[in-house]
């Protein structure tokens, strides 16, 4: 699953261009709700 965290974040990176603080905050709101699951 992780692989497809570090995915996400590479395209909302790469293809969508979001700042730095966006990206940040999909990363730890997607952490939080894997380690839920």
């Amino acid at each position: 699953m992780k692989t497809y965290l570090e995915d996400y974040i590479t395209m909302l990176r790469v293809e969508k261009n979001l700042s730095p603080n966006s990206i940040s905050a999909y990363k730890g709101d997607l952490k939080r709700y894997l380690d839920f699951l």
